[in-house]
């Protein structure tokens, strides 16, 4: 009979280095991989921090201009409005003397229906004519005036009203009578309404 023996101790060498050559490049792989995804991480992160710093910068910079142009608007109409104080004081007019002085020009059966003024020297005037002859009359009357640089008729309207006579009754309740609607638009001097003027 012959004998066989069975010599182990190879095949377990065999083993672990199989073992051995699988393990180490798996581990090396897993650490590896762990290396890079946590630089990968540290780099996004400081990444976001940057964004976020300039983001935190940009916030800054916008309210800072918010309150630099809230403090210019202010300013501005500080500004404006002090002009306007100015503007006032060096150039005051008073409207009742040229009242006055434009009623005592209207004729007879002039009234006033409107009377608008602005800064800019500029006044819009309505009166009511019994004819257009007095609307001419009128116009010529403030071209006339020294206190009025230049003046026009903007336009002429009729307006048709009712009179009811008491005294004798007719077979109509009234007459229908035109009335005329003139605008004037009249340009004042510097001085006007400063001083009388030497006729008045």
């Amino acid at each position: 009979m012959t004998r066989i023996s069975i010599n182990l101790l190879p095949k377990k060498q065999r083993r672990q280095r199989l073992q051995l050559w699988v393990v180490v490049p798996l581990a090396a792989f897993l650490v590896l991989s762990t290396i890079f995804i946590s630089v990968l991480n540290y780099t996004k992160s400081q990444e976001l921090n940057r964004a976020e710093a300039a983001y935190s910068q940009v916030q800054q910079e916008r309210e800072i201009l918010e309150q630099q142009q809230v403090a210019d608007a202010g300013a501005g109409s500080v500004e404006q409005l002090e002009i306007a104080i100015e503007f006032m004081k060096t150039y005051p007019i008073e409207t009742v003397p040229i009242l006055d002085h434009f009623t005592a020009r209207l004729p007879e059966r002039g009234f006033f229906q409107s009377f608008q003024y602005n800064e800019s020297g500029i006044i819009v005037l309505t009166v009511q004519f019994d004819s257009s002859r007095e609307a001419a009359y009128y116009l010529s009357q403030l071209q006339q005036s020294d206190w009025v640089e230049d003046a026009t008729i903007s336009s002429i309207t009729t307006e048709e009203m009712q009179t009811i006579e008491a005294e004798e009754p007719s077979e109509d309740e009234g007459a229908v009578l035109p009335r005329y609607l003139a605008q004037y638009t009249i340009a004042l001097t510097d001085n006007a309404g400063m001083e009388e003027e030497a006729d008045e």
